[in-house]
């Protein structure tokens, strides 16, 4: 009786288990990690796997080869071009696999290896490792890259790992890309063939980028670019060592197609050669920054270029950069929220500024934190070619500066509608708050101790300044 109640409850154990794994169609298998491994209910249409010198293709329902050679790249597309017009999946088995052609997905083709650590695709020519079937002509959808390592081989070979154009529903997952010479992702970038249409639906997550993009040395390429996309997701990433930039959103420079609709987010932008950690292009709407590192670059922790119109950022951190933590110029309806930039300006101090907008209407700062910047903690502007009108800094914190907490400056087109309220402005090097020639500024209720030239310097006109800690 009690070996028939173990087995009951054993049955019942491996029903519920069964029960809880998704249901997929054959081209969308379920995909789970489990310490780097991943489990398919149902099996890939074909599978990869290396055996000596040969590398084989396998149709999983009858265990049947398919495909061999000795060229994994060919026995790769051999494999995908036998899949029916409905698509497919193909599983590579763990291993190195050295990739001498392009491999090119049509739609509706799913291809995994084993984990970012066991299956490993190492660029031996100087292509790409991957590429939509319609690029540059009609366009691809329903594509997804997970759990394996594209290595580029750089310096030897000049190529980018994943290269798309006018594609829909691109999934990129737990993936490892490094060493390439060019881009590790590229979306919708060569001049000579433009897209007519952006790309839609793009995702990459959980995945790991290195040391791509250093052309030679050169650091001309960005690690991840994306022209033209919207609808985009990147999440729970690691970009690292880059060339130009780290990650690029913007629009074609051809067609002047704009990116929009998007979310950084739990991403780690970490060393970069060339310019920027993150650089959020022209004419770029709706993109969400949040819980991101941007740190360790040569110029800015990142670059928001003009005509831009709401751009988030949100419980940040712009670190160690070279120049300022965070250049905004020329947005509008934008916000930086409960966020922190420090130590930036360690390549030029004049320009060391934790949070630089330069232009632009209706900017929110809340909650965040500049300290330890060389040049000021908030510097709030014009230039010759844009006008600033209502800020706003409430409940922010600027110490520790090498100039200024809070610079506002006419330089030489009109500042003004700024407001600064609540905030702790102590300790920095030269006043609290300078005011320099703007108009209708409100200072109040903040906290302006311990400056060491004074606390607030009042220029300007038809400013409300009152309530203030060590002020006048």
């Amino acid at each position: 009786m009690r070996k028939m109640r173990v087995a009951r409850f054993s049955i019942l154990i491996l029903a519920l288990i069964a029960l809880a794994l998704p249901v997929s169609s054959f081209q969308s298998p379920s995909v789970i990690p489990s310490k780097g491994k991943i489990l398919y209910p149902i099996k890939a249409d074909y599978v990869i796997y290396k055996a000596g010198d040969l590398y084989y293709a396998n149709f999983s329902e009858t265990n049947e080869i398919c495909f061999s050679g000795y060229n994994a790249a060919v026995v790769i597309k051999n494999a995908i071009g036998a899949l029916s017009g409905n698509g497919g999946t193909i599983l590579i088995k763990k291993g190195t696999y050295l990739i001498t052609d392009r491999i090119y997905l049509p739609s509706n083709v799913w291809i995994f290896g084993e984990g970012a650590d066991l299956t490993i695709l190492k660029t031996g020519a100087n292509i790409g490792t991957f590429r939509n079937k319609n690029y540059g002509t009609t366009g691809d959808r329903n594509i997804s890259i997970g759990f394996m390592t594209l290595d580029g081989n750089a310096p030897t070979m000049q190529a980018s790992a994943i290269m798309l154009r006018e594609v829909n529903y691109v999934t990129i997952t737990n993936i490892k890309i490094r060493n390439f010479y060019w881009d590790a992702i590229q979306v919708n970038l060569e001049l000579h063939t433009s897209p007519s249409t952006p790309s839609q639906y793009l995702s990459v997550l959980d995945s790991v980028f290195d040391n791509n993009g250093r052309c030679g040395g050169k650091n001309a390429s960005d690690t991840v670019a994306f022209h033209a996309v919207e609808n985009f997701v990147v999440r729970n990433c690691t970009l690292t060592n880059g060339g130009s930039r780290l990650l690029l959103i913007g629009e074609h420079p051809a067609t002047g197609l704009k990116s929009k609709n998007g979310l950084i987010q739990d991403v780690c932008l970490d060393g970069v050669a060339g310019h920027d950690a993150l650089l959020i292009g022209e004419k770029s709407e709706n993109i969400t920054v949040e819980s991101t590192f941007m740190r360790n670059a040569n110029e800015a922790g990142s670059l928001v270029m003009a005509s831009t119109k709401y751009i988030y950022f949100r419980n940040s951190e712009f670190s160690n950069n070279g120049f300022q933590g965070l250049l905004m110029s020329n947005s509008s309806h934008s916000s930086i929220t409960n966020s922190v930039a420090f130590n930036n300006g360690r390549r030029n101090a004049s320009l060391g500024r934790g949070f630089d907008i330069v232009g632009g209407t209706d900017i929110n700062l809340s909650g965040t934190k500049a300290f330890n910047n060389t040049s000021n903690g908030f510097m709030l502007r014009s230039n010759p070619d844009f006008e600033l009108s209502k800020a706003t800094l409430e409940l922010c914190v600027g110490q520790y500066n090498g100039q200024n907490g809070v610079e506002i400056s006419k330089e030489p087109n009109d500042v003004g509608y700024v407001t600064v309220t609540l905030g702790r402005f102590n300790i920095n090097s030269d006043y609290g708050i300078l005011l320099n020639y703007p108009h209708h500024c409100t200072i109040t209720y903040n906290n302006l101790t311990y400056n060491i030239v004074g606390s607030l310097y009042p220029s300007g006109t038809d400013h409300i300044i009152k309530s203030n800690i060590g002020y006048p």
